[in-house]
């Protein structure tokens, strides 16, 4: 999997910078055969974790403000807009009219 760019991510997620260190790490001191034996899997899945938890938490963040935008817009709506008048007709209004 290919990760993003792993400077920008420990600015944006300092709660990663460990596992985005360790993996940095691992990858210096690797050589070639250590690396064709997937040395670094480990640290790689570890640090990838971390990121994902932390996309996940924003875009829960960003999306429950969206929905709070939405429902703040919606109940300005509704108290503005006049009560809508309905075809139905009510028993009540139904006998006053076969009285008349």
């Amino acid at each position: 999997m290919m990760h993003p760019p792993l400077d920008r991510m420990m600015r944006e997620h300092p709660e990663c910078k460990p596992f985005i260190e360790a993996y940095i790490r691992c990858n210096n001191e690797s050589n070639m055969v250590s690396k064709v034996m997937n040395k670094c899997n480990e640290t790689s899945a570890a640090m990838e974790r971390c990121i994902f938890k932390a996309f996940q938490a924003r875009d829960r963040q960003v999306l429950k403000q969206q929905r709070r935008k939405q429902e703040g817009k919606l109940m300005r709506r509704m108290e503005e807009s006049p009560p809508t008048k309905t075809n139905h007709i009510t028993r009540a209004e139904k006998e006053k009219q076969n009285e008349s």
